[in-house]
This record gives C-alpha cells, sequence and structure tokens, in this order.
C-alpha cells in the first residue's frame, strides 16, 4: 500500500483557485455564484433526462 499524502505532502495546495489573474486581466462574473447555482439546479431538474441516478 502506498500512502500518496505523505509522499506528496502539501500536494492539495496547488488544486486552489483563485480569481486574481481572471480580475486582473479585467474579467468580471457577469452573474452572482448564488444565482447561477439556482440556475443549475433549476436546469437540472427540467432535463432530468441529463442526470443518470
Amino acid at each position: 500500500m502506498v500512502d500518496f499524502h505523505s509522499s506528496r505532502p502539501g500536494h492539495d495546495l496547488r488544486y486552489s483557485l483563485s480569481g486574481e489573474k481572471m480580475k486582473k486581466l479585467g474579467w468580471t462574473p457577469s452573474i452572482k455564484l448564488t444565482q447561477r447555482i439556482k440556475q443549475v439546479v433549476e436546469w437540472s431538474l427540467k432535463n432530468e433526462n441529463w442526470i443518470e441516478l
């Protein structure tokens, strides 16, 4: 058994996201995150065939 966590300490840090580079390029989201989540949930409920259970 290989303990991947101790062989790569701190490896999860590289997967964190930051919007700083996008901001520096002048990009801003056109819709708030909470509104976008609501849209995704509503779309998913209307399009159940896309969701495999």
